[in-house]
């Protein structure tokens, strides 16, 4: 009865009120909580399985950042979404480090999120002043920590990740097409500006992002420099012929005027060639420039196969371009003081034969355009002025002034004191430069206050770019269009990336030839196997 319905209610105290709101509340924030992991862990397959690109867009990337938009993340004072999106690129990355298609998935992914946080963020005022010492301390160690666990050690400083704890590193940026029709909240737009007031969170997981892109960019340029490596014994020197002279495969012997400096370096410990005479001839110059084709053709592929990988992952041309200066360089260095270090490599013929393959470089490097390459022939300035001296013809009538400042500008004293001492001419009998010129050369190697008496290049191992050069290099990133992941397309919590495009799904990617672009799991399994 009615009656008796009012008197229960009528009985019930205050505080048996307020108990029942409280277990009300509490079932509310539990479910909540269960359906926040639910989205996280959806979150997190797409990050594990979402392979595609759009519009030569990462589809995974632009979806992470649109969702954590939506979820307020950004701008929260506590979350471990971050921590979650860090540790799951680990395990999806860990132990196919040798795996150029993987890694350039990755460094496409991190980049492009990277890039749309660096142009949407802006610090507040509590990102950095509120977090005292000790804790913004510990928060970079356990960022390094978790990094560690993914790739192992990486030493150097972070430049790049140590800007995006500035509260100053994320200024605002023009609107993001597309952004405004997730319908997200907290984005603010003034002026044609947008920005979003990140936490330290936010601002932490850039820093760990950032380091991500580093160390995966170092494994791209570490794989590629161990590939090319063993080639570059038969670039810098002639092979002999099997009945020797210059053809076949090189003797081994004691390296004649290459000193202890060069005891360690990997293409010093090839053996020495005397000073034979070679028989010259229209035969011998047939051959030298086959061997130094077909050599360097080699090498070309690896440059060939990794350039076609790192397109077809949609890596920005302005990484293409840093990646292989570095590579070049790296050639440089290790051809430039291989010759200094094997007096045999200094002759004459030598010189030509080295002038040959640098030649098909070149002209690789002109036929691939400025577009992916920059200026990366410049990368190869010293071995280039060094062959120049050795096949330049009346050396001992040119000048120190003549040498320095004409046919060899980047070059130390140091740098040719070495090769003119160690310089012999096989085929002509040729002198190297003048008793004076030397004696110049000596006298300046005396008057150097430098310190440093080395004469071998030193190999660049740092990353070549900060976050704010990728923001500010990118192309424009729209995510107008933007396609739904498929583990998404029906999970109702996810719906507001449907008003984009309404309901498309993301389209099957196709690979550079034109065939469907297999999971990250194929593809990691793939690349596997072929290492096996």
């Amino acid at each position: 009865p009615e009656s008796n319905r009012a008197s229960r209610a009528s009985s019930m105290t205050e505080s048996d009120i307020n108990g029942k709101i409280n277990e009300l509340e509490s079932k509310k924030e539990k479910v909540a909580k269960e359906r926040a992991e639910r989205d996280e862990k959806a979150l997190l397959s797409v990050l594990r399985s979402e392979n595609s690109f759009s519009q030569g867009r990462p589809v995974a990337a632009c979806t992470v950042f649109v969702v954590l938009l939506k979820w307020g993340s950004l701008s929260a004072d506590r979350t471990s979404v971050f921590d979650k999106i860090i540790q799951t690129m680990g395990q999806v990355i860990d132990g196919y480090h040798e795996n150029n298609d993987v890694l350039s998935f990755w460094l496409a992914n991190t980049t492009t999120l990277l890039c749309l946080l660096q142009r949407t963020l802006r610090a507040g005022s509590g990102a950095s002043g509120g977090v005292n010492g000790n804790r913004r301390r510990a928060s970079i160690a356990q960022a390094s920590n978790m990094l560690q666990r993914a790739f192992g050690s990486f030493g150097g400083a972070n430049r790049s990740a140590a800007t995006a704890l500035s509260p100053g590193g994320a200024a605002a940026s023009p609107v993001i097409p597309g952004l405004a029709a997730f319908g997200i909240g907290g984005v603010t737009a003034s002026a044609g500006m947008a920005s979003v007031e990140a936490k330290y969170p936010a601002l932490l997981f850039k820093q760990q992002l950032a380091a991500f892109a580093e160390k995966i960019y170092g494994m791209l340029r570490d794989n590629v420099k161990k590939e090319v490596t063993p080639l570059l014994t038969s670039c810098i020197q002639q092979p002999r012929k099997e009945g020797g002279g210059a053809g076949g495969g090189a003797t081994r012997g004691q390296i004649r005027g290459a000193g202890s400096a060069g005891g360690d370096h990997p293409l010093a410990r090839q053996g020495s060639i005397g000073s034979p005479k070679s028989s010259g001839g229209a035969d011998d110059d047939e051959h030298q420039m086959g061997a130094a084709t077909s050599c360097w053709n080699t090498i070309l592929n690896v440059l060939d196969e990794l350039l076609r990988t790192l397109q077809k992952n949609n890596v920005s041309s302005f990484l293409i371009q840093k990646l292989f200066k570095q590579v070049f360089s790296f050639i440089n260095v290790q051809l430039f003081n291989a010759l200094l270090l094997r007096r045999e490599c200094c002759s004459f013929s030598n010189g030509e034969y080295v002038k040959t393959g640098l030649a098909e470089l070149e002209h690789w490097i002109h036929s691939v355009g400025n577009q992916w390459l920059g200026d990366s022939w410049d990368e190869m300035r010293y071995i280039r002025q060094a062959v120049t001296f050795l096949v330049v013809h009346h050396k001992p009538r040119k000048s120190l002034a003549e040498i320095t400042s004409d046919m060899c500008p980047c070059l130390s004293i140091q740098q040719l004191y070495r090769i003119s001492t160690m310089y012999w001419d096989d085929r002509y009998g040729t002198e190297t430069v003048s008793t004076q010129v030397l004696s110049s050369m000596k006298q300046l190697m005396l008057e150097d206050n430098s310190g440093s008496n080395s004469f071998l290049l030193d190999d660049d191992m740092s990353v070549p770019f900060t976050m704010d050069e990728i923001a500010t290099n990118m192309p424009d990133l729209s995510l107008e269009k933007l396609p739904t992941p498929e583990l998404l397309s029906d999970n109702t919590s996810f719906d507001f990336l449907k008003t984009n495009v309404g309901t498309a799904t993301t389209p099957s990617p196709k690979d550079a030839a034109g065939a469907p672009r297999p999971s990250p799991s194929a593809a990691l399994a793939t690349g596997k196997e072929n290492q096996t």
